[in-house]
């Protein structure tokens, strides 16, 4: 097994996760924002899910970047390709004006379409309850 992670250019040792969160630092750092394009999110994908996606994978991770690594992450889903752009350098904006948690259910979420047959668009203005 090899003792390095090639990322770019950059070459990072898997000897201790110190020396990765200080290389990932680095790479941030050096080159200012990183972006980084997911062209499909198989979570989300899967999930089918607005919610699962906002509270199980774009907060804690954008959550975990700032606390544990010290870098700013700001995650922008795409809710109708399922990609997702990570900009890694851009602090997320406030809850109350990102863009993503103003998204309505998704039209393919199990639970939305259970909603619909009953009656029931969700939460207010047919945003996702879930969120």
């Amino acid at each position: 097994m090899e003792d390095h992670c090639q990322v770019g250019y950059q070459s990072i040792p898997f000897s201790s996760s110190v020396s990765l969160t200080l290389a990932f630092r680095s790479l941030i750092f050096s080159y200012g924002n990183c972006q980084v394009f997911v062209e499909k999110c198989k979570y989300l994908e899967e999930s089918k899910c607005l919610g699962i996606c906002i509270n199980t994978c774009k907060l804690p991770t954008q959550t975990f970047f700032k606390d544990h690594m010290g870098v700013d992450l700001y995650m922008e889903p795409n809710f109708e390709d399922y990609s997702c752009q990570f900009n890694f350098g851009v602090p997320p904006p406030p809850l109350d004006i990102d863009k993503a948690l103003k998204e309505p259910c998704l039209d393919i979420c199990t639970n939305a379409r259970r909603r619909r047959e009953l009656g029931s668009n969700g939460g207010p203005d047919g945003l996702c309850p879930q969120v």
